[in-house]
């Protein structure tokens, strides 16, 4: 994805920030930023966001990418992406994928914070402590059989066939190194011990409202460590955040939606989005009573009004329907999708007769914020409409990610946490799959899946058409229903250099590169 920056001058925007659009509601520390001192510090750059990590162990964390932003500065991972979701180098320097295997080449002499040995034997440890984890880390490994470390720098992650979706994989939770001598720590969630440019300082941090992350003396690359020290600082409403930049009490904020970006713009900020954007769309999370009946299913997608759902003040303007996941760029896009819902409601009334029910009673839980909740409720309306009995509840903000995917509800109105369809194969995975609680075997999709991804090892445009195929065949079985896209984007003051919003939706991007002058 490409990215617009724009200063008070220039034109409206294409796209905003939402992925889980905490932005509009309160979050536990909201108005802290109001708390500290005004004025800019040359070499420190306070971020505000609206998001909070639930621990600070890889190994643990819940499914998706909200809290990413906390973990980054501690947590070199072994691949990084770049602003348009590129998979580039990270602690790994080189990887060469194959039919059977992923072969990484680590950088020499790399150190965790605590001094201890970063080598291939430490990121084996790594690997096999994430696989027995479970969860959203295990979950990413789903299909490794084995790590060997024939040598310091070199891993071979043994697979059960060619797996391109571990590279993004290996970008998130599952490649971030912890020290091995942290490993039984009961103190990891709350003091991580990474490989990363920055450690968190525990005696500055107050948990719930302000992290602090200094330097991190034993970092292997001191040219990335643009900052003396960061501070993420936890404002819950967009008002807060819009003031807290606004007056100088913060250096940059995430945007929670339309009105906020419109708002920063207002007050002559600097703002940056992502074009295309993180899908949002319905996913069949348990396709069991009346939703195992497909047709049941694909009444929800004609059921789904986009333009209604993008023509809000929350979004209007800033966010694209679409009738694919994926947006252009990204594997499983197609410029002709094979399948597409258009907003039909007698069809959708009709599919529902064909199935023989009526009043089909459906829990949709909503992300937080009164805004999504609002959005939430305007889709159970839609559903209601054509013959579902439909109603929204709100789950706690902080276990949002494990709630949705439970296995408590049908379906869910959300982000949809992956960045394109190689990935979204393994969260559908029958077994170990994050977006497939239930263990159903989508056999058509995945079945494409595994042809794209022993493709793609020789062909890369081959596996791209299959994966395109595999897109369309989930989407007319119901199981994903797109509805928008919507981008990422950071509102920041004149004095902040190098801050971009990074595809993906991390709720605040990594900071390398960034620095941080005097306010002028």
């Amino acid at each position: 994805m490409r990215l617009r920056h724009t200063g008070p001058a220039v034109a409206a925007l294409t796209g905003l920030l939402t992925l889980a659009a905490c932005g509009g509601g309160q979050a536990p520390g909201a108005g802290s930023a109001a708390r500290g001192q005004a004025g800019a510090a040359k070499g420190v750059l306070r971020f505000a966001t609206f998001t909070v990590p639930d621990t600070f162990d890889p190994t643990k964390r819940s499914a998706g990418t909200s809290g990413l932003n906390y973990l980054f500065p501690v947590y070199d991972p072994l691949l990084r992406t770049d602003p348009t979701g590129k998979v580039v180098a990270g602690l790994a320097t080189a990887w060469k994928l194959s039919a059977g295997d992923l072969t990484l080449t680590l950088r020499p002499g790399l150190k965790f914070s605590d001094g201890e040995t970063l080598d291939a034997a430490a990121v084996k440890a790594n690997l096999e402590r994430c696989k027995a984890a479970g969860g959203g880390c295990g979950s990413t490994l789903a299909h490794v059989t084995g790590v060997e470390a024939p040598d310091a720098t070199t891993v071979v992650i043994k697979t059960d066939g060619p797996q391109p979706a571990l590279l993004f994989g290996l970008t998130t939770g599952a490649g971030m190194m912890v020290s091995p001598k942290a490993f039984d720590s009961p103190d990891l969630g709350r003091a991580p011990v990474g490989a990363g440019a920055y450690v968190l300082d525990a005696a500055a941090t107050v948990p719930g409202s302000t992290w602090v992350y200094t330097k991190n003396k034993h970092y292997w690359d001191p040219a990335q460590q643009t900052l003396d020290r960061l501070e993420i600082v936890l404002i819950g409403t967009a008002q807060q955040r819009v003031a807290a930049l606004r007056t100088g009490q913060v250096d940059a904020s995430m945007i929670g939606d339309a009105q906020e970006l419109a708002s920063y713009r207002e007050a002559g900020l600097q703002t940056a989005v992502t074009e295309g954007g993180d899908p949002i769309g319905v996913i069949t999370v348990d396709p069991s009573g009346p939703f195992a009946d497909q047709r049941v299913r694909q009444a929800v997608g004609y059921a789904l009004d986009r333009a209604a759902l993008t023509g809000t003040p929350f979004r209007k303007g800033m966010s694209t329907p679409s009738d694919q996941l994926f947006s252009p760029g990204n594997a499983g896009h197609a410029d002709a999708p094979a399948f597409a819902y258009t907003h039909d409601p007698a069809k959708a009334r009709a599919l529902l007769a064909e199935a023989g029910v009526k009043d089909v009673p459906v829990t949709i839980p909503a992300m937080p914020g009164p805004q999504n909740k609002t959005e939430a409720e305007a889709v159970a309306g839609m559903l209601n409409a054509v013959g579902f009995k439909a109603k929204v509840v709100s789950p706690p903000p902080q276990m949002i990610g494990r709630e949705i995917y439970s296995g408590k509800y049908h379906l869910a109105y959300v982000p949809v946490f992956v960045p394109d369809a190689p990935t979204l194969a393994d969260a559908l995975a029958p077994e170990g799959g994050a977006m497939n609680p239930t263990g159903r075997p989508y056999t058509k999709a995945l079945d494409l899946a595994r042809q794209a991804a022993a493709a793609s090892v020789a062909d890369e445009a081959k596996g791209r058409a299959l994966y395109a195929e595999m897109m369309a065949a989930l989407t007319e079985e119901g199981v994903v229903i797109p509805a928008f896209w919507s981008p990422v984007g950071v509102a920041y003051a004149g004095h902040v250099k190098g801050l971009r919003p990074w595809a993906g939706g991390y709720m605040g991007p990594p900071v390398y590169g960034v620095s941080v002058g005097e306010k002028g």
